[in-house]
C-alpha cells in the first residue's frame, strides 16, 4: 500500500488486494463470501480518493497485518475495529 503513494489506481489495487487476502486467510466461507461484495465496494470508494487531510490508512493496516501475523487475535480485532473506524471517519 505504501508503494501506491498517491496513484488512486494503485492505491485501490492495494487496498482490494489487503482485503481479499485477508478475508481468504481466515479460511471461513463465510467471511470469503463477501469478498465478492467488499472489492466492488472498495473499488466504488476509491474512485472517489481521499479527501485532503484525512488519515492515512497504512499504519492501521499495517496494524491488522502484525497482529495477524504475530497470532495476536485481540490485536487483530482491535486493529480491525481501527481500519473501520477511520473507514467511517473518512467516508460517512
Amino acid at each position: 500500500m505504501r508503494a501506491a503513494g498517491s496513484d488512486p489506481v494503485l492505491a485501490v489495487r492495494a487496498d482490494t488486494s489487503f482485503h481479499a487476502a485477508l478475508l481468504s486467510a481466515s479460511h471461513n466461507r463465510f467471511f470469503i463470501q463477501p469478498r465478492r461484495v467488499i472489492v466492488p465496494a472498495l473499488v466504488a470508494r476509491g474512485r472517489h480518493g481521499r479527501a485532503h487531510g484525512h488519515e492515512d490508512p497504512v499504519p492501521a493496516h499495517v496494524e491488522v497485518v502484525r497482529s495477524v501475523r504475530e497470532g495476536d487475535v485481540d490485536g487483530a480485532y482491535m486493529a480491525v475495529l481501527e481500519l473501520l473506524d477511520l473507514s467511517l471517519r473518512d467516508h460517512p
